[in-house]
């Protein structure tokens, strides 16, 4: 405990909390072809889940930095993010193949006789707040092994940044907490009838993971 302080410090963390030490650039983006910083960042703290050897301190947990871009990514478009002193990372944005972790579905899947079938769309950054996705108009259904869509339907905001419920009536609605920091839409699968493994795609923000639609969705659950 002594020393850890000091090795974060020199180890450079809070420069992960500067715009300055992030720059991504684009050959074929021209609004990337001259290395940009991003207008705001933050960062959290994420367990990576390792274990501890008895009397030694290991650095267990990761940071995920979330960058707020000057312009929107181009789908087809390659990019890379150059992280001062710690290297950089060089992909091609792709709404069909990169997923998005605000896009929420069944982690088992669907069976296609419910009478209501939901998946959502959200996302908290920390000090940046919710991410607005007022722009996310539409989502696809897309089949996981042919690519084809299956179904469409419209992404729907059903509440801003919902809170818990007062404890009584007198509590005012600015002093109850939030519930996750999100802005909540949802994307209404009710309609789906093809079976299959698939995966949602929305224009603007990317797709999920997938997730299966079918009459034994469970069973590998259970």
């Amino acid at each position: 405990k002594e020393f850890l302080v000091q090795a974060r410090e020199e180890l450079g963390e809070r420069k992960l909390e500067q715009t300055t030490t992030f720059a991504i650039k684009s050959m074929d983006d021209p609004a990337y072809r001259t290395a940009l910083s991003p207008t705001r960042v933050t960062r959290t703290f994420i367990s990576l889940g390792g274990n501890r050897t008895p009397g030694m301190h290991e650095v267990d947990y990761g940071h995920y930095c979330f960058l707020e871009l000057p312009s929107a990514l181009q789908t087809g478009r390659t990019y890379t993010v150059q992280v001062a002193g710690r290297g950089a990372v060089r992909f091609t944005y792709d709404e069909l193949h990169l997923v998005s972790r605000a896009i929420k579905v069944n982690q088992a899947g669907y069976l296609p006789n419910a009478p209501v079938k939901m998946a959502y769309l959200g996302a908290f950054a920390y000090e940046l707040g919710p991410i607005p996705f007022d722009h996310a108009k539409s989502f696809s259904v897309v089949d996981v092994a042919s690519g084809k869509e299956v179904f469409t339907g419209p992404v729907r905001l059903r509440e801003r940044n919902p809170r818990f419920t007062p404890k009584n009536k007198e509590q005012e609605a600015a002093t109850r907490p939030f519930m996750y920091g999100e802005d909540v839409y949802e994307l209404d699968l009710t309609g789906l009838k093809a079976e299959g493994n698939f995966f949602i795609t929305v224009p603007g923000v990317g797709r999920s993971w997938p997730f299966r639609h079918a009459a034994d969705t469970y069973g590998e659950a259970f």
